[in-house]
C-alpha cells in the first residue's frame, strides 16, 4: 500500500495500521478515510472534520489525498500522477481509478490532519482550469462546461459573501464566527501540541 502525505500534514496515530488491516480484510484497491482540516489566523486556529465519499468522484474531488492509500499494483497497472496537472493530479488519478471500477473502501474515521492553504486552495483559477481539462478528458465536454460554470458562480458568491462580512465585522471577528460555526461539536479538540 502507498500513502502520500503533504508537508505540514500528518497521519493520525493509527491511520497506517488501520488502512493495512482494511486492505488485508477486504482486498480493496483503494482505502480512504475522513480528514480534519486546520485553519490558522495569527495564533488562533480552528478544526473541522470533512467526510469522504468516493461515489461522488464524478462531481469533484470527494476523497482526500492525505487520507487515501492505494495498492501498489494500481500504480503499476494503471499509472501514476499526470504531472501536467499542478493542482489536480490527484483528482485525475482517483477519478481514473473510479471510472475503471477499482474497488474503494471507506474507513469512517479521520486518518489525516490537513493544513489549509496548500497549492490547490491558493491557486483557484488554475485548479478550475485543470478540473475542466480532467472532466473534459474523463467525463466529456458537456460535464466539464457544466462544472466550470457552477464553480465560477459559487466562487463569486462565496467570495462576495466573505468580503462583505469581513467589511462589516473585520477579519478577526469573521474568523471567530467561522471558527464558532465550523467547529460546533466538542468532539473536535483543539490541542495545540499536535500542530507544533
Amino acid at each position: 500500500m502507498v500513502g502520500l502525505i503533504h508537508c505540514g500534514d500528518r497521519y493520525t496515530p493509527d491511520a497506517i495500521s488501520l488502512a493495512n488491516i482494511v486492505f488485508k480484510e477486504t482486498g480493496a484497491d483503494i482505502v480512504y478515510g475522513d480528514i480534519q482540516v486546520t485553519e490558522e489566523l495569527a495564533k488562533d486556529y480552528f478544526l473541522k472534520e470533512l467526510t469522504a465519499k468516493h461515489e461522488l468522484l464524478r462531481n469533484g474531488m470527494s476523497i482526500f489525498h492525505p487520507s487515501t492509500f492505494v495498492k501498489r499494483t494500481c500504480y503499476l497497472e494503471i499509472g501514476v500522477y499526470d504531472l501536467v496537472y499542478r493542482t489536480a493530479a490527484d483528482y485525475d488519478l482517483f477519478l481514473h481509478f473510479f471510472l475503471l471500477n477499482r474497488s474503494f473502501v471507506h474507513i469512517p474515521k479521520v486518518l489525516a490532519v490537513f493544513q489549509a492553504g496548500g497549492t490547490s486552495s491558493s491557486h483557484f483559477f488554475l485548479s478550475v482550469k485543470e478540473n475542466f481539462l480532467i472532466r473534459k478528458r474523463r467525463l466529456g465536454s458537456r460535464n466539464a462546461i457544466k462544472d466550470i460554470a457552477l464553480r465560477l458562480i459559487l466562487f463569486l458568491f462565496f467570495t462576495a459573501r466573505k468580503s462583505f462580512i469581513q467589511m462589516l465585522v473585520g477579519r478577526r471577528r469573521y474568523f471567530s464566527l467561522k471558527k464558532k460555526y465550523n467547529n460546533p461539536s466538542a468532539k473536535i479538540e483543539c490541542n495545540k501540541n499536535v500542530y507544533e
